[in-house]
């Protein structure tokens, strides 16, 4: 570990309080039965704490923290996300579901549910397309 902070900087970098809280990292084993202990290690380079259902919300923050610092890294400041499915039936398949639903109406015109499900299927028959 470096012996001075980088000029600016407030703290030592993760890195170097890595490598100072982990004697095997510098290649010096394990020093005491306290430094074995998992309750020594630094909580971002516990992965059994991590992974802990309580540190999600963590997790979460770094799944969406990492891409957007890469992102400003490579001088990007804006994108656009595009939600939606790339899972368009073919036309013969969204003919046949169409057909089915409508079939299933027709035994039942009263339900709701059928008709929603028929409405999908004519919208698939026209994505398709």
């Amino acid at each position: 570990m470096s012996k001075r902070k980088q000029p600016g900087h407030l703290f030592h970098s993760a890195a170097d309080e890595r490598l100072y809280a982990n004697p095997e990292l510098r290649g010096e084993g394990i020093v005491n039965e306290q430094m074995a202990s998992p309750a020594y290690r630094l909580a971002y380079d516990d992965m059994d704490f991590l992974l802990r259902d309580e540190m999600r919300p963590v997790r979460f923050l770094l799944e969406v923290s990492k891409p957007e610092l890469l992102l400003k890294e490579h001088g990007i400041d804006h994108t656009v996300v595009i939600f939606g499915s790339a899972r368009t039936p073919d036309m013969e398949q969204a003919r046949q579901q169409q057909e089915t639903a409508r079939l299933a109406l027709e035994a039942n015109l009263d339900d709701a549910a059928l008709r929603a499900d028929l409405a999908r299927a004519e919208a698939g028959v026209r994505q398709a397309g």
